[in-house]
């Protein structure tokens, strides 16, 4: 969104001091449609506004297009009539302020986005080393249990090994 910005205000200086007049209606043209491809980048990220402060930002930069988008027009339309002067100070007075205002709020945005991002990515790294030391633990248990049961099953068949041991002795007695 940022670039595509700075793109739109080259191609607008572009109209504005090219000595070549002949191919306006074409360069507005593929502006009106790089701005409508912009508007709908801002709908694509509206998706995934997940805080307040991110969504005020938001809003704030949206209002800004649309603003910038009505100038653009009034400036369009000044080009296509061929008043050259009026639309360079429409562009010096009006549609420069909204460009740069549009720069401004989307850096204010790209940098909570950021600072948001790099925050939730912070506390899932400590989440996973929580996980990552409590797995450790549930492991150590897992294997002193199983030594545990491993012992006593051993035991349990020394034991057995024992009573039948002594069973076959008390028959062998009783027997003779």
């Amino acid at each position: 969104i940022h670039n595509a910005n700075t793109n739109e205000k080259f191609t607008i200086l572009n109209l504005l001091y090219s000595p070549d007049k002949s191919n306006n209606d074409n360069k507005i043209e593929k502006l009106i449609s790089k701005t409508t491809s912009n508007d709908s980048l801002l709908v694509a990220f509206s998706k995934f506004i997940r805080e307040p402060e991110e969504q005020r930002l938001f809003n704030k930069l949206q209002a800004i297009s649309k603003t910038k988008a009505e100038d653009q027009t009034k400036f369009f339309q000044l080009i296509k009539s061929g008043k050259q002067d009026e639309a360079i100070k429409i562009y010096n007075d009006i549609l420069s302020v909204s460009y740069m205002n549009f720069q401004q709020q989307s850096v204010q945005l790209l940098n909570f986005v950021s600072k948001h991002d790099s925050s939730q990515i912070h506390l899932i790294e400590k989440q996973i080393s929580n996980i990552n030391y409590l797995n450790r633990w549930i492991s150590a248990s897992l294997i002193l249990l199983i030594i545990f049961l491993g012992n006593t099953y051993i035991k349990m068949l020394k034991l057995i090994g024992k009573t039948n041991v002594e069973l076959k002795e008390s028959e062998r007695r009783y027997r003779t």
